[in-house]
């Protein structure tokens, strides 16, 4: 009812279903911000049901080993307090998207998740692989020139290593081992 009353169709209900897609592409979301903005309730994400993954044992409790978490709010009782005008002047580029297609990839790629895969999941918005996702590139002919909002990193706590990539997406990662610290 609230994407009709922003003059919107609705998701199909598969949305809301593991591994299901609120906006079909970051295009159509970033497209659809101004009618909607966080004016809607996100599917719950978080646990192994959600995601589409069978847990370990059969305690009765999904769990899987794999958290989701996100920078926006995605549970109902934070997701009322988004639901401003003031909260959607702020947009971040397509954020549904971006939670649902990190969700789809965790639960495929799930029991396999290794560093290397860790670390190529959580680049999939690298502009190498998502063209015309960012626009604040220093030199607009090389996509990799665009500065990485934030910083990414990666963690292997047994290993006792972590990564982190800040600075442009033509940056390499910084490298540190946490063996006194771990």
């Amino acid at each position: 009812a609230l994407f009709a009353v922003a003059g919107l169709s609705p998701p199909p209900a598969s949305a809301w279903a593991p591994g299901g897609l609120v906006f079909p592409s970051w295009q159509q979301e970033n497209a659809d911000w101004s009618k909607i903005g966080s004016r809607y309730f996100s599917p719950l994400r978080t646990d192994a049901d959600a995601l589409g993954i069978e847990a370990e044992g059969s305690s009765g409790s999904a769990d899987s080993g794999l958290v989701l978490v996100s920078n926006f709010a995605v549970t109902p009782q934070m997701r009322i307090t988004q639901m401003t005008g003031w909260a959607s002047l702020f947009p971040g580029a397509a954020m549904q998207w971006r939670y649902d297609t990190l969700a789809r990839m965790l639960a495929a790629a799930h029991g396999t998740i290794d560093f290397e895969t860790a670390r190529d999941i959580i680049t999939f918005l690298s502009p190498a692989r998502v063209p015309g996702y960012w626009n604040d590139t220093i030199t607009p002919s090389e996509p990799l020139s665009a500065q990485v909002e934030g910083s990414l990193s990666v963690v292997d706590a047994a290993a006792r290593v972590m990564e982190t990539k800040g600075g442009y997406w033509h940056d390499g990662w910084l490298r540190i081992t946490l063996p006194r610290y771990l």
